[in-house]
């Protein structure tokens, strides 16, 4: 459940985890309220529709929430745990993925004219970083599991944005492709055996490559 962002790694999670049972619940340009009341607006009344309305009759193993994280609200990230888990459901977080000030083709190829090749790191959001620190030190206080694809594309902050046969894997700014998604992927479990369910379980029963 999210935002654009979790409609993009949403490819990328079904295609190499075709075996994993992905609903997806998307709404895109929200703020994403994880203390969902229906208030009329099309965020709200989707997410409390999925997350209370709905829940007991979908029974997920799971809850994977994937948004751009702009603003954090760790209150309302224990409250969704809290009740999650007082119904047996695993609540997952996503963290952010790279994001650039101006689009990444844009960036590559402005980085290639003024013979540049620092331009990409200087151009990713700053907030990121902080972001992801402090979704991964809640996960340890509340309980919830942290995926971080910070960690997993952006060893020593040197972000990962072309395939090995270097097509880029970003269509826009903050926006992975159908390949970046799949690469993504695959690197979130790749980059950590104790990530547990559902990306490195889940894997034991595929034959899809994790590089």
């Amino acid at each position: 459940m999210g935002d654009s962002h979790a409609s993009m790694m949403w490819r990328g999670l079904s295609v190499v985890l075709p075996q994993v049972h992905f609903q997806t619940a998307v709404v895109f340009g929200c703020e994403m309220p994880l203390d969902p009341r229906p208030t009329g607006r099309v965020c709200d009344d989707l997410m409390h529709q999925v997350l209370v309305r709905d829940l007991d009759t979908a029974r997920p193993d799971a809850v994977l929430v994937i948004w751009r994280w702009i603003r954090l609200d760790i209150p309302a990230l224990k409250r969704l745990h809290d009740r999650l888990a007082g119904k047996g459901i695993a609540l997952i977080v996503m963290g952010p993925t790279p994001e650039y000030s101006m689009p990444v083709p844009r960036i590559m190829a402005e980085s290639v004219r003024r013979r540049d090749p620092g331009l990409l790191a200087r151009t990713i959001e700053p907030r990121l970083w902080k972001n992801d620190r402090e979704l991964a030190a809640q996960a340890k206080a509340i309980g919830y599991t942290y995926l971080s694809p910070l960690k997993a594309m952006c060893p020593q902050r040197r972000c990962i944005v072309e395939s090995a046969d270097g097509g880029l894997l970003y269509f826009d700014a903050g926006h992975y492709n159908q390949v970046g998604s799949q690469t993504a992927v695959r690197h979130l479990i790749a980059n950590d055996a104790s990530q547990g369910w559902p990306l490195r379980q889940a894997l034991a029963d595929t034959s899809a490559p994790t590089y």
